[in-house]
């Protein structure tokens, strides 16, 4: 069992991948522009921030579960999609 915070910046100016914290780490992000910005957590809950302010984000109490498929996952997406294209291994030319 790993216990990290994962931070993944969207729609950022620049190309930024995830960042990898200690569970017991304090993150603060602060808003340095003089407009409101859109604060978007989990894709679920949303908040509009004024310009100054400060989020502290920290572990939750809660934990996720993943569950973890067997190699053949994409096989079974696809085929659960209806996608009858080109079959494994074959090509277009």
């Amino acid at each position: 069992m790993i216990h990290k915070l994962i931070l993944t910046p969207i729609c950022s100016l620049s190309v930024l991948r995830s960042i990898v914290f200690p569970s017991e780490s304090k993150i603060t992000v602060e808003v340095l522009r003089p407009k409101k910005v859109l604060l978007v957590v989990d894709g679920a809950y949303r908040k509009l921030l004024d310009s100054k302010c400060k989020i502290v984000v920290t572990q939750s109490k809660n934990e996720a579960k993943f569950i973890r498929f067997g190699e053949n996952f994409y096989h079974r997406l696809r085929s659960r999609l209806l996608f009858h294209g080109l079959k494994d291994g074959e090509n277009c030319g």
